[in-house]
């Protein structure tokens, strides 16, 4: 059972009571300091929105980012083909070392040979008799 009071219902005592409870509560300073804080909070509220993006501004910013998304993948595929042909390179390198180190060989043999048969062109005139030009 809900019991419902109306004014003319509490003696004077009562509203005595009631008015020294709120009395402290509703004084004109709480008042204004209330007033003083909600203006506060109003103000810091107004420079959040300022300083906030807008939902424009946020849509713009995502098509931006997908465009440099999507140029960050070029570049990796680019990157990519970079490295294969580099890769090819340095294989096609090792080939030509490999190449040019067998040529040293192959020319330090033929240089021995084409001494040893120098040596023995001169021997061969030499017991035969005959002078060689140089």
């Amino acid at each position: 059972m809900i019991v419902c009071y109306t004014v003319s219902m509490l003696s004077d005592t009562d509203l005595k009571k009631i008015q020294k409870l709120v009395a402290p509560l509703t004084t004109g300073e709480d008042l204004s300091g209330i007033k003083r804080s909600v203006f506060g909070i109003e103000k810091e509220i107004k420079s959040i929105r300022e300083t906030m993006a807008t939902k424009t501004e946020l849509l713009d910013i995502k098509a931006d980012v997908s465009v440099v998304k999507i140029k960050v993948q070029e570049l990796r595929n680019d990157m990519k083909a970079l490295r294969e042909a580099v890769q090819e390179m340095a294989v096609s390198i090792d080939g030509l070392v490999k190449v040019i180190q067998d040529l040293r060989e192959e020319y330090a043999a033929i240089k021995t040979q084409l001494n040893r048969h120098e040596r023995w062109i001169k021997e061969l005139a030499r017991s035969v008799g005959i002078r060689l030009h140089s």
